[in-house]
């Protein structure tokens, strides 16, 4: 066992960089978030807030930072979807936003690719009654975002790891 967060939550996103784990948003007590907690390996602490609160969101990190990426933002009395893509600097413990995802979805997966891009994969639109195939890469060094080919099977509430042979694979 190891030492509990400071704030309760589910479906959060998770993203380590640095040897940090870094958890954004989710949902606790019926409240969506915005709240940020690093963890050492030893205890955790708060760091700032993301600009959105939101949870079903995915994180990644790339030289550096760590991005939170896309989530649900309300689901009462409709869901609402959110494309926005904050990017967290450890070192000065800032967001700032970046160009949104092409596609807003929640119960996405994103990992770091070997080239550095981040991809968001998979997940679901705004009443969540069908997953998606989507597959759309973000460039951190150009803050831009260009749209891959689908998955072969649409998914959604998935993983994804980047492999020692440069491919992605989702589960």
């Amino acid at each position: 066992a190891k030492a509990p967060m400071s704030t309760p939550r589910a479906s959060a996103g998770v993203a380590e960089s640095g040897g940090i784990i870094y958890v954004m948003g989710g949902v606790g007590g019926g409240a969506y978030t915005n709240t940020v907690e690093a963890y050492n390996g030893t205890s955790w602490s708060p760091r700032a807030p993301m600009s959105v609160s939101r949870d079903l969101l995915a994180a990644a990190a790339s030289n550096g930072k760590v991005y939170a990426i896309g989530g649900r933002t309300s689901n009462s009395p409709t869901t609402v979807l959110t494309s926005t893509v904050e990017e967290y600097d450890p070192v000065s413990d800032t967001w700032t936003t970046k160009s949104p995802m092409p596609t807003a979805r929640s119960y996405l997966a994103a990992v770091t690719g070997s080239n550095g891009k981040i991809y968001a994969i998979g997940g679901c639109s705004e009443s969540c009654t069908s997953a998606l195939a989507t597959v759309e890469e973000y460039n951190p060094a150009t803050n831009t975002w260009a749209t891959r080919s689908p998955m072969p099977t649409a998914r959604s509430d998935s993983a994804a790891v980047a492999a020692p042979d440069g491919k992605i694979y989702v589960i």
